[in-house]
């Protein structure tokens, strides 16, 4: 009897550790957060897709607005997507990208005009980290007939005051995991998220940004 007990003791041990084992090696691929809703004026304005993948192989996340696949963005281990908001219009959608090298900030515009039009300062103040920015922009974005262009200082601040509204739920339901192991997921934390969009920025790594990349 207690030799019975015994050997189902360790069948149950076996199992619960062959279970284990499954869901490590499965789970980021099974029960990743694959889908995004981008929502404006309390609608859903698109959807970003994240492509099957397994985590260490890159992955290709998808712009759709119904079937119609408004821009793409690539994004690996290292270097990924990290938040994107859609503006009031729904067709202006800025980008906050861990692009490895910098937090990229940039929009992809669909209104077909320039924000050079308005007077206000150019985004972010600093030259070189403008620049910096403007130019790797445009590598992280493909499939889209929009401009990827940075946004102005209105853009900002309106983009930096409906992300500080959202609740803790709401904010984790609109990012994108920086490390999805399917049962848990990592993200970005908010204020380090608004330091990217800092009307006063003057690095390509802001502060939070850098102490987060140095854990």
């Amino acid at each position: 009897m207690w030799a019975a007990t015994g050997a189902a003791r360790m069948n149950a041990v076996i199992v619960t550790c062959v279970g284990a084992i499954i869901l490590m090696l499965f789970g980021p691929i099974l029960f990743r957060k694959s889908r995004v809703l981008l929502v404006s004026n309390g609608k859903v304005v698109a959807v970003v897709k994240r492509s099957f993948a397994p985590p260490w192989r890159e992955a290709e996340y998808g712009i759709y607005a119904g079937n119609s696949n408004l821009f793409s963005m690539w994004g690996d281990t290292f270097e990924f997507p990290i938040f994107v908001h859609a503006f009031q219009d729904g067709r202006r959608f800025l980008c906050i990208v861990d692009d490895d090298t910098a937090i990229l900030v940039f929009v992809v515009d669909f209104t077909g005009s320039s924000s050079s039009v308005t007077n206000l300062p150019k985004w972010p103040p600093d030259e070189y980290t403008r620049t910096y920015l403007a130019q790797r922009a445009t590598n992280r974005v493909t499939k889209t007939h929009g401009a990827v262009r940075l946004p102005n200082c209105m853009e900002i601040r309106q983009a930096s005051c409906e992300i500080e509204s959202l609740t803790d739920g709401q904010f984790r339901a609109a990012s994108l995991p920086t490390w999805d192991l399917g049962f848990y997921r990592f993200y970005w934390p908010k204020k380090a998220l608004l330091s990217a969009l800092d009307t006063n920025r003057s690095s390509v790594w802001p502060p939070l940004a850098g102490m987060i990349a140095a854990q």
